[in-house]
């Protein structure tokens, strides 16, 4: 008989962003990803089988045991190792006992986590009022760095970003930013906030699995092998994206870019503003190339894989889980818009934006507040990396910025035109008729300005190139 044990971290982004100190967010990042496998090696006094991982990314951990009596013993002290080595970490364990494990084994280990998680965590950190709390976290005080006061989470975040050897593939010793206010260092502060995201992987693990059933395959090997051949080839994607954007300017300096979360296909960086969109386009394009090399052996993945990206730009001293937040609700709708062009391999996109407000938004909110200008969504994406589908592309807004930063380009002319389209839409295209008289034909021909006329306007790309003219420039 084997024991199919199943551990997932819940509220990882609220773990890891708690606070806007990178090196806690670093730490906690390491704690998530390290912490599974290590907790249940102490807890057994001995390393695990490699052959019996199911899964280990991302806070989700599956391993087949082959005795009961290590099951029970993992499954009674698990949780109470996590609270003492990562503080108020939740955490939701489940097993399942069957003769061979297949997708009905594994599915129901699924259904058991899922009624799991909807029971409450009781905190061994809870502290009295009479105990001083961390203004910025709520927590009792335990710890002093420097000038920083700690709570119990905070230590533990701090130690591990100490002792870690990084996150994979970039190795402490590279050399790194430290700091959110030092990424953003410049004239405007502007830091990018990029989370990525795979397209459609859920829907090709379940043909996967399926499949493995219906040839009666070996489930535990051959998943063990999919996960980290999928992690290498994100690892990968990173990495080249990495040295072509930063390499050529700060190879020999500190360098404006730290990773957080680099698991399964899952990514979040934190980049200088001004190289974000580089860095996320280079990585869109290798991500496809490298899950393609990896992963093609595979049937359901012959084509590799696509996925889709938001980047959130805000000042460095903006609450950083917001920037996270945010950056997810435009991945998120960069994947809406990608799988109504194919559900199977849709296309890679990004969307992005720039946070000009101190309130706090979604994407949504956003959407209807900012960014609409006289019934004119001035949001244009997703931009997408392949130019052959009909959509707008990360290269020719790149082209628009390029162009707009030129010193004989219309670029306040059309300031002036999108501020007046949410006051007067008739002033607004008479101001755009001077436009088109004033300016060199290049710029008309080569901005689409001629859109901008049209009766039928519904949107413009206008806005968008601006921004990033501002960010790169």
């Amino acid at each position: 008989m084997k024991y199919l044990y199943g551990l997932s971290i819940q509220g990882i982004q609220s773990y890891i962003f708690a606070t806007n100190k990178l090196k806690e967010i670093i730490g906690a990042s390491q704690l998530v990803k390290d912490l599974p496998k290590q907790i249940i090696e102490e807890i057994l006094g001995k390393e695990l089988d490699g052959n019996n991982i199911l899964i280990d990314a991302a806070g989700n951990f599956k391993y087949v045991f082959d005795e009961l009596e290590d099951c029970n013993l993992v499954f009674k002290c698990a949780l109470m190792k996590f609270q003492q080595l990562a503080g108020d970490i939740t955490v939701s364990q489940a097993v399942v006992e069957a003769s061979s494990i297949g997708k009905r084994e594994i599915d129901n280990l699924e259904d058991k986590l899922k009624v799991q998680r909807n029971k409450p965590t009781i905190s061994i950190h809870l502290g009295t009022q009479a105990i001083r709390k961390n203004p910025k976290t709520g927590k009792p005080i335990i710890d002093k760095d420097k000038d920083d006061y700690l709570d119990f989470n905070q230590k533990k975040k701090r130690k591990a970003f100490k002792k870690g050897k990084g996150i994979a593939p970039f190795s402490n010793r590279l050399n790194l930013m430290g700091d959110i206010e030092k990424i953003g260092e410049g004239k405007e502060s502007w830091i990018g906030v990029i989370h990525a995201d795979g397209n459609s992987l859920g829907k090709k693990v379940v043909q996967l699995a399926s499949r493995i059933e219906t040839e009666n395959l070996d489930t535990t090997s051959i998943f063990r092998e999919f996960s980290c051949k999928l992690q290498l080839a994100t690892e990968n994607a990173v990495k080249r994206a990495f040295e072509e954007v930063f390499f050529p300017e700060y190879k020999e300096k500190e360098i404006p870019f730290r990773p957080i979360i680099i698991g399964g296909d899952d990514v979040t960086v934190i980049t200088k503003g001004a190289l974000a969109l580089d860095f996320t386009e280079s990585f869109l394009y290798y991500f496809e190339k490298e899950t393609k090399v990896h992963l093609s052996y595979l049937t359901e993945f012959k084509d590799g894989l696509t996925a889709c990206a938001g980047i959130a730009y805000t000042k460095s001293h903006y609450p950083f889980h917001y920037g996270v937040d945010l950056a997810e609700d435009l991945c998120n709708q960069a994947k809406k818009d990608t799988k109504c062009i194919s559900v199977d391999l849709p296309p890679s996109c990004l969307m992005f934006h720039k946070v000009h407000s101190s309130y706090v938004r979604n994407w949504k909110d956003i959407l209807t507040t900012e960014l609409n200008s006289g019934g004119i969504n001035l949001a244009y994406g997703p931009y997408y990396i392949d130019e052959k589908i009909g959509k707008p592309t990360i290269g020719s807004l790149k082209n628009y910025a390029r162009l707009l930063h030129e010193e004989e380009s219309p670029k306040s002319s059309i300031r002036r035109w999108l501020s007046e389209l949410g006051k007067d839409k008739i002033r607004a295209n008479d101001l755009m008729k001077r436009t088109k008289d004033m300016t060199h034909k290049k710029y008309w021909d080569e901005l689409n300005l001629a859109t901008t006329l049209s009766n039928q306007l519904s949107n413009t790309h206008l806005y968008d190139a601006l921004a990033i003219e501002d960010l790169n420039y």
